[in-house]
Parts: C-alpha cells; sequence; structure tokens
C-alpha cells in the first residue's frame, strides 16, 4: 500500500503457505514523546509540504451527567467557537489564511481536535490548537447556536427508521447513560444544559487531562516537541483533578420482549444484539475474525448468504463488533418486508446458534483472514487517516506497533477459536430486539 506521496508504508513480507493471505510489515515508526500532561506522537513523511496534526484527550459522552446527556458534545463543539484572544470568525480566517481543515469530534470515548495545513504554516497551526484547548471562552451565544443545532439534528435522525431504532436500541442495551445515547444527547437532556455547566465539564473532565498530540507529514519531531513544550506548559495549570466518573448507571431490567416502535411504513428496521467486549479485551481479535465470518464481510458473510441470497428477505444483513475505552457492543440488523421480520429474525438467530456450535470452515477462515490483514493498510494510505489512527491507538492503549501486532493476532486464530469466543461472548438468549415499522403486519 502506498500514500498518495508514492512512499510506501508497509512491506508485503509472504503470501504463507496454501491459501493466499498477505503479510504486512509496517515500516513507519512513530516517535512517541511522553511529557507532563501530554503525549506526542510524531510520523515524518516529508514527501508534501503538508501536516495533519490531530489533538485528543480521553473524555466523552459515556461521562455525561444523568439528564445532561449532550453535555460532552457541546462542550468539544464550542471548544471552536472562540478563545480568550479570538472570536469564532477570526479563528477560521486564520484556517483559511493557512488553507487548512479544522474540525472537532465528539465521540463516547474522546474529544479531538483536527487540523490539515502547510509545512511552512505548522508552528502557527501548533499554536492555534494549544490556544483552542488552553482558553476557550465558551459564548452563551454560541451555546444557544449549537444547542438548536443539535436539536434538529436529532429531530432528522429521529425521522428515520434507521435512527430511531439506533437510539432505542442503545438505550435498551445500556440504558441512558454510559454508550446508551448518541453523543449528541436528547432534544430534552439539551435543554437543561447551561453554559456554566459546559465552563464545568471544561474544568472537570477537558483541562489538564492528559493529551494526545499527533502530527504527520513533512516535519520533524525534535523542534515540535520543543515547541509543543513551551505551548503547553500550564496545561495542568488551573484544572481540577479529574474523579472516577462513570457515566454508566445500573443495566435496565431487559425484557424478551421486542421493543417496536409503530411507524406506518413498508419495511422493518431490525437491530438486535448486546453489550460486548473493550478494545483491550484479549479475544477482540477473534471477536473481529467471528465477526467477518458471521455477518461482517459483506457477501462473503453467512447472514448475508442466509438472509438475502437464499431467501431474498433483506437487501443487506450484517453484524458489528463495535469496541470501546469501557466496554463495546455486538449488534445484528437488516431491513426487510414488515411480514418477514419474524422469519428473518429467526433465520439470524439459528446462524448465532450455528457459529457458536459448529467450527467454522477453512475456507471461511482464510477468506477472513486475508480480508482483516489485507484491508489495514487502506485505512492509513492517507497522512489525515494515518494522524487519525496513531492518535486512536494511543487512547485505547494498542501501542504503535499495532498493525504489526494486528496482523499477527489474526493470523493465529483457528476454527476452535473462533467457536469459543462466538460460545462465551454471544448469548442470543438475552439479546434485546428493537423493531421500527408496521406493528400489526410483523405478526410478533
Amino acid at each position: 500500500m502506498r500514500s498518495p506521496s508514492g512512499k510506501s508504508r508497509f512491506r508485503r513480507l509472504s503470501q504463507g503457505n496454501g491459501p493466499e493471505v498477505m503479510v504486512w510489515s509496517w515500516n513507519i515508526q512513530p516517535h512517541r514523546h511522553a511529557s507532563q500532561g501530554w503525549v506526542g506522537i510524531f510520523a515524518p513523511d516529508r514527501e508534501l509540504p503538508m501536516v495533519s496534526l490531530r489533538l485528543l484527550i480521553r473524555g466523552g459522552s459515556w461521562a455525561d451527567p444523568n439528564g445532561k446527556e449532550g453535555l460532552a458534545y457541546l462542550a468539544a463543539q464550542l471548544l471552536l467557537e472562540g478563545t480568550r484572544r479570538r472570536a469564532a470568525a477570526q479563528i477560521h480566517e486564520a484556517v483559511d489564511s493557512m488553507g487548512g481543515a479544522l474540525f472537532v469530534e465528539g465521540s463516547g470515548d474522546y474529544t479531538l481536535l483536527g487540523l490539515t495545513l502547510l509545512r511552512e504554516d505548522l508552528e502557527a497551526g501548533l499554536e492555534l490548537l494549544a490556544e483552542l484547548l488552553q482558553e476557550p471562552s465558551f459564548p452563551e451565544a454560541e451555546l444557544e447556536r449549537w444547542r438548536s443545532r443539535l436539536k434538529g439534528e436529532i429531530a432528522s435522525h429521529e425521522d428515520r427508521p434507521g435512527g430511531i431504532a439506533h437510539r432505542r436500541f442503545l438505550e435498551a442495551v445500556f440504558g441512558r447513560g454510559g454508550y446508551g445515547h448518541d453523543p449528541r444527547g436528547f432534544s430534552e437532556s439539551l435543554e437543561k444544559i447551561t453554559i456554566q455547566d459546559v465552563r464545568e465539564y471544561y474544568l472537570n473532565r477537558l483541562r489538564g487531562q492528559e493529551a494526545v498530540l499527533v502530527a504527520v507529514g513533512d516535519l520533524e519531531a525534535d523542534p515540535c516537541i520543543e515547541r509543543l513544550e513551551g505551548l503547553l506548559k500550564d496545561w495542568r495549570e488551573g484544572a481540577t483533578p479529574a474523579g472516577d466518573v462513570s457515566g454508566a448507571e445500573a443495566c435496565p431490567s431487559r425484557s424478551q420482549s421486542p421493543v417496536v416502535v409503530h411507524r406506518e411504513i413498508p419495511q422493518a428496521t431490525v437491530l438486535m444484539g448486546q453489550e460486548g467486549v473493550p478494545w483491550g479485551h484479549p479475544d477482540r481479535y477473534m471477536l473481529q475474525v467471528m465477526n467477518y465470518i458471521l455477518g461482517g464481510g459483506g457477501f462473503d458473510s453467512r447472514l448475508m448468504e442466509e438472509i438475502r441470497s437464499k431467501r431474498g428477505l433483506a437487501y443487506s444483513a450484517y453484524s458489528a463488533v463495535e469496541p470501546a475505552l469501557h466496554g463495546g457492543i455486538f449488534r445484528v440488523g437488516f431491513q426487510t418486508e414488515n411480514e418477514s421480520a419474524a422469519k428473518a429474525m429467526e433465520i439470524a438467530f439459528e446462524e448465532v446458534q450455528k457459529i457458536r456450535g459448529e467450527p467454522v470452515s477453512q475456507e471461511e477462515l482464510e477468506g477472513a483472514k486475508r480480508y482483516l490483514v489485507g484491508s489495514l493498510p487502506m485505512r492509513l494510505d492517507s497522512n489525515t487517516g494515518l494522524a487519525s489512527s496513531l492518535a486512536l491507538w494511543e487512547c485505547y492503549g494498542l501501542g504503535m506497533d499495532y498493525p504489526g501486532r494486528f496482523a499477527k493476532a489474526i493470523q493465529g486464530v483457528d476454527p476452535g477459536g473462533v467457536m469459543r469466543v462466538a460460545r462465551e461472548h454471544l448469548h442470543p438468549e438475552r439479546w434485546v430486539k428493537v423493531l421500527v415499522g408496521d406493528r400489526g403486519r410483523m405478526g410478533l
């Protein structure tokens, strides 16, 4: 795999024995620098005069207070809406003058600022990110604008069957706390958030927490480190130590009866599943292989074969393993005619029981390994993709040698391991089931 500059970041080692399985060696060796309050990760690539910066802090919607869901996401958005030195318009003018692109991302686990710019503007870019991080002004007028915008996004989401199913599914699995809500929160919870809540969240959950600064592109590590040491020397000053915060409330008692949201529409949207494993769980790699075979491999997966190809009950059927910092989720989903919902669910359960009780074939196993190992370089083929990946690897404790360890772990999976993790981690008898469609035509 080559970056847009043409420089290879991976080296193909072999094709293995028997069925072709690509094996890659990770050529990039990022420089990691740990300082007081922050970690710097630098990956020089001087083929193009561009640099991609990512600044990440662990802390996201998982820790939202009950009744004020959406607080972390709102605080993240407001980081770009003004500092003690610059108004929002001046910030965006500065980015435009660099020919750059600035964004913020709020998730369940982290808050991330991203900036891509020309090499000649690197120092100005580092100064801007440090200013956004350390000197946000949180203007109340911008809070009101973002509150209105997010309520509109939530309403739009709730107009779509997939959006309704997604939100009801998270709540059915986790309750409203922790990962049980979309990072944007709820319309009613957004109404309760004040500018003081935002400022306190910043001081308690962002300010002074370990920051991860990633720089990929035309740069030298040592000058970046020296500059950041100066810019972030006061990062922990005035911060409130963060205590142990659990955003997860006690999980709701789960009824075996499906959650049905009635809509007079021709197709039912179905989501089923359970809590999953965190990023650090030792079975995560085997679960990825198992998931690819069950429903994560598109037309190569069993769910697509049985539900779509053989029965024609759905255009698409899938499963997904979604690890996170404090847990995770496993889900199965599809859309089908209302009258076919019960049958498609039955088939999905049969396939889950099958993968729990019988070893997968060697052909399926090799196909899953080939895809999972071979596709990893494609996610790292640009400076922006690599910068985001390096930030997330640090966030989840995966290490800078993650690509090599990932490939080795995937290659070591055998049929017995796939069956074991399916049996130990998938419990379909306890799954929550959410359906959005015409209740009277589903026959449940």
